[in-house]
């Protein structure tokens, strides 16, 4: 028995690009290869279901796999989460239920034009600044995270509901709270693209990214980055914020396309987490942008952190140090590649 609800609600946490309902199926642009570097319209990953399962398939690689499988392999703590929720689901369901017949909410979208203020622009304003917020502030400064990301992040007890409140998402489903501190993403001009709710209390999903510019790329720190400098890529949004000249891909496998049409490959250091070290996935991306001119940071086997956050926040040292760290342990080529498949 497939719970589409279910299946929806995760499919929009694992934020894939482009995700949007086609009448009983969902269409997104392919996480696994990517799919089109000449067009962001295309979007060939589809997510199928019958009676019995859910199925992604993508057009363009010929990716295939069950949704449970799919989602282990793009975030194992969502697919975890999933499992855990399907059984409970299963169990609760009467056996005498044949099939449960699939519910869809409409989606409401907003249409926008290049460069146009529009509905969504204004959804911060729904928000409150983290610096308003005694509970977000206490959440921020023990993540020690700087003044100057604190300065432009909001808070809300309750993203999802604001959101739909607002017209910018539907769900199925609402929490009685949700809190999350808000994080806005721009692009070079400025314009909001994405907004991203980071969970600071307990909740399934640590972080909601919402698509407002389908036609952007899904990455933090374009408004700020000084394209004729050395540029920084990490992971997170709480790693980018320490680093010089830094931006946050949000997902190790995604953007890659618009980086390196916008940028040079020899300006770009990939920061991957610490986490490298035993995931063959991002050891074949690490592998990959090398081959592509893409410096690639090593972590030292001294530093036994997840990510550049914590080093900050553990207080083992600063961010002035982390700088020096990163000098001299960024490779390219040919070295690069051997001390990643060195990882261990």
């Amino acid at each position: 028995m497939v719970h589409v609800n279910l299946v929806e609600k995760y499919l929009f946490a694992a934020g894939l690009e482009g995700l949007e309902r086609k009448t009983d199926r969902y269409n997104a642009r392919c996480p696994i290869c990517g799919d089109s570097e000449k067009s962001k319209r295309l979007k060939r990953f589809w997510v199928l279901f019958d009676d019995q399962k859910c199925t992604t398939y993508c057009f363009n690689c010929g990716y295939k796999k069950s949704f449970k499988n799919f989602l282990w392999e793009i975030n194992a703590a969502l697919g975890a989460s999933y499992n855990k929720e399907l059984f409970n689901f299963m169990v609760r369901t009467p056996t005498k239920i044949e099939k449960e017949e699939p519910v869809f909410v409409k989606s409401k979208f907003v249409p926008r034009g290049i460069g146009e203020a529009t509905k969504t622009d204004s959804i911060l304003n729904k928000f409150v600044r983290v610096k308003d917020s005694e509970v977000a502030s206490k959440w921020c400064y023990k993540r020690a995270l700087p003044e100057h990301l604190i300065k432009d992040l909001y808070y809300t007890d309750n993203y999802m509901k604001t959101l739909m409140d607002n017209d910018v998402k539907s769900f199925d489903w609402l929490p009685e709270k949700d809190e999350r501190v808000v994080i806005p993403f721009r692009d070079k001009n400025k314009n909001l693209t994405f907004i991203q709710g980071r969970a600071i209390g307990d909740s399934t999903f640590r972080y909601m990214t919402i698509e407002l510019n389908p036609s952007a790329p899904k990455i933090w720190g374009l408004d700020t980055v000084d394209s004729t400098r050395p540029i920084r890529i990490a992971e997170g949004v709480f790693d980018a914020c320490f680093v010089k000249n830094s931006i946050s891909i949000t997902s190790a496998s995604t953007g890659w396309d618009f980086l390196l049409k916008e940028f040079k490959p020899e300006q770009l250091t990939m920061i991957f987490d610490s986490d490298i070290k035993t995931n063959q996935q991002l050891k074949d991306l690490a592998l990959r942008v090398s081959d592509m001119g893409v410096g690639i940071f090593i972590w030292p086997k001294s530093i036994q952190v997840k990510d550049i956050n914590d080093y900050i926040k553990d207080g083992i040292g600063t961010i002035e140090d982390f700088e020096k760290i990163i000098q001299n342990n960024t490779f390219t080529k040919l070295t690069a590649k051997t001390k990643i498949r060195l990882l261990r």
